[in-house]
C-alpha cells in the first residue's frame, strides 16, 4: 500500500468518526472530551479545585478513579487508625505509600483538609499558602479525592495530585 493509500484511509476513517459512523455511533468529540466529575462531594472537591486552576489561568485536571481509591484508603485510615497527616503511623510519606499501592508518577502531591464540607475544605486550602501552591502546580495533569466521614459534621478530605510517569521516549514523542 503506498504512502497516498495509506493517507486517504486514515482519512476516511478519521472524517468517519467525527461524523459519528464509527463503531456504535461513538463520536470522536465523546472519546477526546474529559471525562465528567464524579457524583456527590468529590464532584464538588473536583470542580472547585479546577476551577481555582481556570481562574488563574491553568488547565483543569483530570480525575483518576484508580488514585482516588488511594486517596479514599487513606482518608479512612486515618479515621480507623485514629491519626491525622501526610505521614502514617508507620513513618511512611506520600512517596512510599504511593508507591506501595503501584501508582507510577513524575511527580505527585497531597493534601488533606479535616472540615465539615467539600467547600469548606477548599475554601481553607487556597487561604493556606502551602496548599494553594498544590492546588496551582501547573507539572500536575491529573487528580484523585477521598472523604472519609468520622462524624456527623466532620470529614477527612484527600487530594492526591500528579502526573503519571512517562518514559523518556513517551516524553520525546509527545504522548
Amino acid at each position: 500500500m503506498g504512502p497516498f493509500a495509506i493517507f486517504f484511509a486514515v482519512h476516511v476513517l478519521i472524517n468517519t468518526a467525527s461524523l459519528g459512523l464509527w463503531g456504535e455511533g461513538i463520536w470522536v468529540e465523546d472519546i477526546l472530551a474529559p471525562p465528567p466529575p464524579p457524583p456527590g462531594e468529590d464532584g464538588t472537591v473536583f470542580e472547585l479545585i479546577n476551577q481555582e486552576r481556570i481562574d488563574v489561568g491553568l488547565r483543569p485536571l483530570t480525575y483518576s478513579s484508580k488514585v482516588s481509591v488511594f486517596a479514599w484508603k487513606y482518608a479512612n485510615r486515618m479515621i480507623d487508625e485514629d491519626f491525622y497527616g501526610h505521614v502514617d503511623p508507620q513513618g511512611r510519606e506520600l512517596a512510599e505509600r504511593i508507591e506501595e499501592a503501584g501508582i507510577t508518577y513524575s511527580i505527585a502531591g497531597e493534601i488533606i483538609a479535616e472540615n465539615s464540607s467539600a467547600y469548606g475544605a477548599v475554601k481553607a486550602w487556597m487561604e493556606s499558602p502551602g496548599h494553594q501552591e498544590q492546588i496551582l502546580t501547573s507539572d500536575y495533569t491529573s487528580m484523585g479525592i477521598g472523604i472519609g466521614q468520622f462524624h456527623p459534621l466532620h470529614k477527612y478530605y484527600v487530594v492526591l495530585f500528579y502526573r503519571p510517569y512517562e518514559s523518556p521516549l513517551e516524553k520525546l514523542m509527545g504522548y
